[in-house]
């Protein structure tokens, strides 16, 4: 079966395809600027790396896709960037840092995480829940249990008002930086302690 998906090649891209060398079922077609892809892993291969960047990239505006040249691509996608709180990185240790943007982005080691990319067969936790995602990992999982005793008692300590939640706890909607910079501070406290991400190897360019 084959997956025909037209997109607008620029010059930059047309004769760079990093795909032929790793991945055999990819056809290319420069001069019609279509990508032909042989389905053969089911839906599994529509949630891999190659697929979801695809569909990241049709929801780019078309200014960004007709960029002239790789420089005047990034530079369009980086003038739309914001510079992040200070309360999200201070205090923090760099492999703390990485691992909690890996959690924002959906990135992580998680079981859940690498089963949408396709990386792993079974999104299931160690403690045998049958989804291992950032909800599992931070409220439920049995494995966890005294660092998250610890790590539920620091934050309630806050006095927040709002229900904790995954996206308050990542992000800190809507709180005082100072209450945010303290929540993290104990949320890379939590994941360091678990030692749930020491699996794949982070490298720290200083």
């Amino acid at each position: 079966m084959l997956l025909r998906i037209n997109l607008p090649l620029n010059t930059y891209v047309k004769y760079y395809n990093p795909f032929k060398h790793n991945m055999h079922m990819v056809l290319v077609e420069p001069k019609i600027q279509t990508i032909y892809i042989t389905l053969t892993l089911g839906d599994s291969y529509s949630k891999s790396f190659f697929i979801s960047t695809i569909k990241e990239w049709n929801k780019l505006e078309k200014s960004f896709c007709n960029a002239p040249s790789l420089a005047s691509f990034k530079f369009r996608l980086n003038k739309h960037h914001h510079t992040p709180p200070t309360y999200l990185s201070n205090n923090i240790s760099r492999h703390a840092q990485i691992v909690i943007l890996q959690l924002r982005l959906g990135f992580s080691d998680l079981n859940s995480h690498l089963f949408d990319k396709g990386c792993i067969e079974s999104p299931q936790c160690n403690c045998s829940h049958n989804y291992e995602n950032i909800n599992h990992f931070l409220f439920q999982c049995p494995l966890y249990q005294n660092i998250r005793t610890s790590f539920m008692t620091s934050i309630n300590q806050l006095q927040i008002e709002d229900p904790i939640t995954v996206n308050l706890i990542l992000f800190g909607t809507n709180l005082p930086d100072e209450t945010n910079e303290i929540m993290q501070k104990h949320l890379s406290e939590m994941i360091t302690n678990s030692k749930r991400f020491l699996n794949r190897e982070i490298v720290i360019v200083n």
